[in-house]
């Protein structure tokens, strides 16, 4: 029998979908060798349903009673979430053998095993933690779904840049989806637009009528597409405009030159190591204003970009997140 990995994260309109998104991203890593099991009060369908169509356990709580009660002393939790504060940590610790927090804003104390953070920018000196915590940080342990993985090992050259990709996560509260849209459709050699949503985009019907409007150029609207389409999709793009998030890391993956910003203070890290890295070019806090600008300097630094983006990843985040939680089930 597998030993049980308790993945307890929530995903919606206000919060976002990326806590989930790494946690499937984790869970995808671990489901070989471990026994996955999401428990969440808040889930969109389509995601509830990937979780169970990818043979995940998955159990959907009103209280965090119904979570606690099912931890084992010998089981494994992860906590993905802003809202697990110490309190709460110290609650789950008592019924089961580890505990370990995904976490990119080091905005608290953590009375955890591991704390795993992909961002860069954070140090483990910014950490209040016990002495006990095992703390990994940065790129080497990128949270990235399976075929984002295999995409870090595949070359790219990108001649044109006439094809652009849109994406601001599954909820997009503010539809910077469509303020960035409206801004491309100006551009004179654009041929295509590839726009990806989620499930938790509120808009959708506004930007449909928006982009029905367009003769200029072919816009392509995704909606809750799974990670295949999505690598297939930013192949077929040749710049990206997206936001520090986890879908920054996606798109490095695949190689392409990227325009990238900060929706929320907590994505600040990873934008500032982007670009630091040289691996986007940055406007700051979106929406963005002229754009046209950004797109002129990503013409001319596309090839450096693309060398820079090329040197991120090793592939081998997976097996380095793998040992992590065998570490942690062989100290029983």
């Amino acid at each position: 029998m597998k030993p049980k990995i308790y993945i307890r994260v929530d995903g919606n309109y206000e919060i976002g979908l990326g806590h989930l998104f790494r946690c499937i991203a984790l869970a995808n890593i671990l489901v070989d060798d471990f026994e996955v099991i999401f428990y969440c009060r808040q889930i969109p369908d389509s995601l509830r349903d990937e979780l169970i169509n990818n043979s995940f356990g998955f159990k959907k709580i009103q209280s965090e009673y119904q979570f606690l009660r099912d931890l084992n002393f010998r089981d494994i939790v992860v906590l993905d979430g802003y809202s697990f504060d110490e309190k709460y940590q110290l609650k789950v610790k008592d019924k089961c053998f580890k505990v370990v927090c995904i976490d990119d804003i080091a905005d608290r104390n953590f009375v955890v095993d591991v704390i795993i953070n992909h961002s860069e920018g954070i140090s483990e000196k910014d950490y209040s933690c016990q002495p006990y915590t095992k703390i990994y940080l940065g790129l080497k342990y990128a949270l990235l779904r399976t075929p984002f993985l295999l995409a870090t090992d595949k070359k790219r050259r990108i001649k044109d840049i006439n094809n652009y990709f849109v994406c601001f996560g599954g909820s997009d509260s503010e539809n910077f989806t469509l303020n960035t849209v409206t801004q491309l459709i100006g551009i004179a050699d654009l041929k295509k637009i590839n726009i990806v949503v989620g499930s938790e985009y509120l808009q959708l019907e506004k930007l449909k009528l928006f982009c029905d409007k367009i003769n200029t150029c072919k816009i392509n609207i995704y909606i809750n597409i799974n990670a295949d389409e999505m690598v297939n999709i930013m192949l077929d793009s040749h710049l990206a405009i997206v936001p520090s998030s986890s879908i920054s890391y996606e798109v490095l993956s695949v190689k392409m030159p990227m325009i990238t910003g900060y929706t929320a203070d907590n994505q600040k890290s990873i934008y500032n190591s982007l670009v630091k890295k040289n691996v986007a070019i940055g406007i700051g806090k979106f929406p963005i204003i002229n754009i046209y600008s950004y797109i002129e300097i990503i013409k001319e630094t596309k090839n450096r970009i693309l060398k820079n983006q090329s040197e991120i990843f090793d592939g081998k985040s997976n097996e380095r997140l793998l040992t992590i939680f065998k570490k942690l089930n062989n100290e029983k």
